[in-house]
């Protein structure tokens, strides 16, 4: 459910929640490329890249008032701690032939989220 209310504001495309057998709640988000630059823009935000944006704290105090207008919804041990946003796309193939993070039916396929992402995910918890 926490996945699902992240999907629908117009600066996240993906999300995937993580903390199971974890000490706390984290999320990894793919942030909506269209949807950032044209917040991007409305606040005077210089950018180049996707890359470049996802890193200014301006953007990353933004998902961080996102998530915390979902936060009250959901018990403190459900809730996000931490986020970390990426720059690629999640889909279902890959153009260079390795495998996607989605399944046809564009459901998030979690085993390679994490094996894919596990650096990142080390990162929130140390």
């Amino acid at each position: 459910p926490i996945e699902s209310m992240l999907k629908e504001h117009r600066l996240v495309e993906q999300a995937m929640v993580v903390g199971e057998n974890l000490k706390f709640v984290s999320a990894l988000i793919v942030p909506s490329a269209d949807g950032l630059k044209a917040w991007c823009e409305k606040h005077g935000i210089p950018w180049t890249t996707l890359e470049e944006m996802i890193r200014h704290p301006k953007v990353l105090e933004r998902y961080w008032k996102l998530i915390e207008r979902i936060n009250p919804n959901f018990s403190h041990p459900e809730q996000i701690k931490k986020f970390t946003l990426l720059s690629g796309v999640w889909e279902p193939a890959k153009s260079d032939g390795s495998e996607g993070e989605l399944t046809p039916t564009l459901k998030l396929k979690r085993r390679v989220i994490l094996a894919k992402f596990a650096a990142e995910i080390e990162a929130m918890y140390q």
